[in-house]
């Protein structure tokens, strides 16, 4: 099912423009879309758009939804909102692959995920493979010896159980579920393990004093997920067994990928649809309809990071997602955790929550954190959202208080609500950069220039002026100076620049750029 797709490892791969009937859609296949719009879809088809121009999308999105395929996969538009639209006009799924993906990955990984898949040939004549140990089995008559499968790092998953003369490296393979030291040192020592790792077709090996053996490694699109081997026993391992093998370990991969996504499929769909709706290309619809079918429901994204960046740092990401995880993902919290460009956000349910719920909720989990991973993590608690099609902004809003500096450092957790006027000013700041840069110019520009050029403290003196209110002894005191120091100093900034501080009009948009240009 579409579901399945998206919860498993292709989920960290596609982005969801749109949902059009839910996601317990059945896919049958895959097919490859023909530039020259002779492609047969087909109900169920998942039609990836290879070589298809932007401006045949509507074309393409018409023959899907009239043949009922499942979905359409297109490379990451420039235009989301565009293609959203597009896609629900004519109601049909649009996913997005990223444009550094090729599509041979993209199509490889889609394949190991749907085990009816079609094949051009297939080694066990339509066998039906119930888990790994009878998918070995049933490789042995296809490749005439012992076939063992193993994860990535080597521990045996399954292995088969037909009569044939094993090894001393076979028997100790599969009594300690792992090969004897002694080959896993002359495996990586001999470039043999990078070799298979990289390797598009099996690779043969010879180990000293065992039998020969031909490796596959599988894998799901670009990841690695474990090896398969067949071990030479009456006859000689040749270009046939290496077509079969290589065949074997595709229809391997989607056993792996099954199994290790069955438990946290529904987790891992919840932090696809999240992210792509964090970064604005997402369906806002269908991350709604999968955590709260009620159209009332209000949510409140949390955020958390730390102040001296130590969550870019893979492990230590890593381990606070899963602490919050273990918070968010509650059946209480009805929400769903995702990390993203070192950050990790937390969407959790805020019906009949309060604001003080919310910084408990936060608090906990970056005190775990702290003391459990010696990671000082804050927390920024963005405000209540009816509709999450407002994700994109809140991020935004999150992301500002989590790089504010605050008063109160030891306070691990910031609410908008705490710095409204911290964020308008941050709001303002972005704006004026990206639209109207023309704002800031003027005295304090030039005074800004003029202290960075000459070394003097004018712009110092203004904030210190503006912070006491305008009084004079007691901004003078702050600055520890004589109060005709700073009355000097005030008469210099007029003369240089023109700026008259006793004017109620420019006194207020200096301060205002005072507090734009510099981060007080």
């Amino acid at each position: 099912m579409l579901r399945d797709l998206l919860g498993g490892v292709l989920g960290e791969y596609l982005d969801t423009i749109w949902i059009s009937g839910g996601l317990d859609v059945v896919v049958h296949g895959v097919k490859l879309w023909d530039t020259t719009g002779a492609t047969d879809v087909s109900s169920g088809d998942l039609l990836l758009t290879v070589g298809m121009h932007v401006g045949d999308l509507s074309g393409v999105l018409d023959a899907a939804a009239r043949a009922g395929a499942a979905a359409v996969v297109i490379k990451r538009p420039s235009n989301p909102a565009w293609v959203r639209s597009e896609a629900q006009r004519v109601g049909v799924t649009v996913l997005a692959a990223p444009p550094e993906l090729p599509w041979d990955d993209v199509q490889r990984t889609i394949m190991t995920v749907i085990p009816t898949a079609p094949t051009a040939w297939n080694p066990l004549g339509g066998m039906p493979i119930s888990d790994l140990f009878s998918l070995a089995d049933a490789a042995v008559a296809a490749l005439g010896g012992p076939v063992e499968i193993d994860d990535a790092d080597m521990c045996v998953l399954a292995y088969s159980h037909h009569d044939h003369e094993i090894d001393e490296l076979r028997r100790s393979s599969v009594l300690s579920r792992q090969p004897p030291a002694a080959f896993m040192d002359w495996f990586r020592q001999s470039g043999l393990l990078r070799r298979v790792r990289a390797a598009e077709r099996p690779v043969r090996v010879e180990p000293a004093g065992h039998h020969p053996r031909l490796v596959a490694p599988i894998r799901a699109g670009r990841e690695f997920l474990g090896f398969v081997w067949v071990a030479e026993a009456e006859h000689e391992l040749g270009p046939t067994q290496e077509i079969v093998l290589a065949e074997i370990a595709r229809i391997a991969s989607g056993r792996i990928v099954s199994l290790r996504t069955a438990g946290d499929s529904d987790h891992r769909l919840r932090a696809h649809l999240l992210r792509s709706v964090l970064d604005g290309t997402g369906s806002p619809t269908a991350l709604s309809d999968l955590l709260s079918p009620d159209d009332d429901a209000s949510f409140r994204l949390v955020g958390f990071g730390a102040r001296d960046g130590a969550l870019d740092a893979p492990i230590r990401h890593m381990l606070v997602r899963d602490i919050i995880a273990v918070r968010g993902e509650t059946p209480r919290e009805s929400g769903c955790v995702v990390a993203v460009s070192g950050q990790v956000y937390v969407l959790c349910r805020d019906s009949g929550r309060t604001l003080e719920d919310a910084r408990a909720f936060a608090r906990d989990i970056a005190d775990q954190a702290a003391a459990q991973l010696r990671v000082d993590v804050i927390a920024a608690v963005g405000q209540p959202l009816s509709d999450l099609a407002e994700l994109p902004k809140a991020r935004g809003d999150v992301e500002r208080l989590l790089t504010m500096t605050f008063t109160d450092e030891n306070n691990r957790v910031r609410a908008a609500e705490d710095a409204w006027s911290k964020t308008l000013l941050a709001e303002l700041r972005e704006l004026i950069a990206r639209q109207y840069p023309h704002l800031l110019r003027g005295p304090i520009e030039w005074l800004n220039e003029h202290d960075h050029e000459r070394g003097t403290e004018y712009l110092d003196s203004l904030r210190c002026y503006f912070n006491a209110q305008c009084d004079l002894t007691e901004a003078a005191r702050n600055l520890c100076v004589h109060r005709n120091t700073l009355r000097y100093r005030i008469g210099r900034i007029r003369e240089l620049c023109g700026l008259n501080v006793y004017d109620p009009a420019e006194r207020l948009v200096a301060e205002l750029q005072l507090r734009l240009i510099k981060n007080y």
